[in-house]
């Protein structure tokens, strides 16, 4: 057995070693960068990047394959944020940061659902001279508006109750696409059954997941069960099509003109001050010298004191910020957001032992305490070939390695490292919920049976959602400053003063 010097000093050697090959890179990265600014190629190219990792880190052990990938994943973002700032340096014009002369006018529109969401409102009242046409899903509006389908695709980004949509932002992360324009609508929900129905009649409501907390009260007042749809104006049309007195649809007003449907209640929502943000993207940028308000959507390390380097810049610019949002579920050791989008499309969780425990489309803080609970703080997206076909961004995640996957249940349960038996026990029981229309857990959505092979699974656990134990405070919740000095009259409440979180924030 060698000595601990020895084996000290061939580490040292390697480390040298490692040190000259990064400057090579970086060096290497700069000559791409001069390249890049003579040409119109893109500094950032996801799939490029994604077929890199995969190749590099094939046939690794799990663990330092995990590692390796990290490893590999930062030296490779360090090389691209070195090229935008020789790029930025050598031809400025390529980041067209600067009021343009004219604005998009757009000949198509997508937006998300079916006529009478507020989407379309939102599309009619930004682009009032061009008819908008709607897609199923969001990721749809991006794909159709990256292709060159659309000029301009009209999401919601925030609601003053809800707060954000998250997988919009994630979209937004996978999508070379460009905020334009903003819009914020007041949101007036309305209770709409089929003719002839009273209030006395109604035992079942349906909605968007984010309308539904919107009207909480109204819906416990009258003990009514809530049903999460994919939109509104989609709640409104499956109550015209059922024709079930006990069954009616939050949507808007114009929603509940456009399906026949009578309105039994009127701004039933919590807050009357209840408005929804919307944003139109493009391919191209443009900016108005009156415009006052920016969005960042970015990628950041997993690595202690990373968020506050980027909010010191934001500092420096002078930017006042009004809304910071993180992921709460991430590839452990690797810092991989999982969108959220892959809960939504029909994605379970399960834990260590096998087992679904948690309704997956509940809030962000009740999910992340949840997995939290669960062995080794830790927990599985169980998902099948059906559920990966309907969600590209599924596919960047294959390649990368982050899931596991298997012909049958029995193998991919191997390969996850739980029972069989306890897995298929928990597809048979969602099944089941899916057939009832309502899982034990109460999930209402549940698009698919989770039962077409292959199937696939990734490990995923919580992250920090918002900054914590950013100030110094003691047991008295009093605030120090820099100087370590009590300031007085101070003290701090609520989510900043550390924890998974201190109240259930805002989706």
């Amino acid at each position: 057995m060698r000595e601990l010097p020895e084996i000290r000093q061939d580490i040292n050697r390697v480390d040298s070693a490692i040190r000259e090959l990064f400057l090579l890179r970086m060096s290497l990265a700069l000559e791409v960068a001069k390249t890049k600014a003579q040409s119109d190629d893109k500094i950032y190219k996801p799939d490029r990047e994604a077929e890199i990792v995969e190749k590099r880190s094939a046939g690794m052990e799990e663990e330092l394959q995990l590692k390796y990938v990290s490893l590999l994943q930062s030296m490779i973002r360090a090389s691209r944020e070195y090229q935008y700032s020789e790029i930025l340096r050598q031809a400025p014009e390529k980041f067209p940061f600067k009021p343009s002369e004219s604005l998009i006018e757009p000949k198509t529109v997508f937006y998300q659902g079916v006529p009478g969401a507020y989407q379309e409102l939102a599309a009619r009242a930004l682009f009032p001279n061009c008819e908008p046409h709607n897609v199923p899903t969001w990721e749809q509006v991006f794909q159709s508006v990256r292709d060159g389908k659309a000029d301009i695709g009209v999401v919601p980004v925030e609601n003053t109750t809800a707060g954000t949509v998250s997988e919009v932002y994630d979209l937004l992360l996978d999508y070379d696409l460009y905020i334009n324009r903003s819009y914020i609508k007041k949101i007036s929900h309305c209770l709409a059954a089929v003719p002839g129905t009273k209030l006395e009649d109604v035992k079942r409501v349906c909605s968007h997941p984010h309308a539904l907390p919107q009207c909480h009260s109204f819906i416990s007042a009258h003990d009514l069960e809530a049903i999460e749809v994919a939109n509104t104006a989609i709640a409104a049309q499956n109550v015209q099509k059922k024709g079930d007195k006990s069954l009616a649809a939050i949507c808007s007003q114009e929603a509940a003109v456009r399906y026949g449907l009578d309105i039994l209640a009127e701004g039933i929502n919590d807050m009357q001050h209840n408005e929804t943000r919307f944003i139109a993207v493009s391919r191209t940028l443009t900016c108005q010298p009156e415009d006052n308000r920016i969005e960042i959507a970015f990628h950041i390390p997993n690595a202690s004191g990373t968020l506050i380097t980027v909010l010191d810049t934001i500092a420096h610019y002078g930017i006042d910020m009004t809304e910071i949002q993180t992921h709460p579920t991430v590839v452990p050791k690797v810092g991989e957001m999982i969108t959220e989008a892959v809960r939504g499309n029909g994605a379970i969780l399960i834990n260590k032992d096998g087992k679904r425990f948690f309704n997956e489309l509940n809030t962000r803080d009740a999910v992340s305490a949840a997995i939290l609970k669960q062995k080794d703080g830790v927990a599985y997206l169980f998902f099948d070939s059906d559920m990966q076909k309907s969600l590209k961004a599924t596919n960047k995640y294959i390649k990368q390695s982050y899931c596991v996957s298997g012909a049958t249940i029995e193998e991919v349960a191997g390969k996850m490292g739980v029972p069989a038996a306890e897995l298929q026990a928990s597809i048979d029981a969602w099944k089941k919920g899916k057939a009832a229309g309502k899982d034990a857990f109460g999930r209402a959505d549940m698009p698919r049976n989770l039962d077409q092979a292959p199937f696939y699974a990734i490990m995923v656990t919580p992250a920090v959602h918002h900054t914590m134990g950013g100030i110094k405070i003691d047991s008295k919740t009093q605030v120090y400053n820099t100087k370590g000095q009590v300031v007085p009259g101070l003290f701090a409440a609520g989510e900043i003063t550390g924890g998974v979180h201190a109240q259930p924030p805002r989706r």
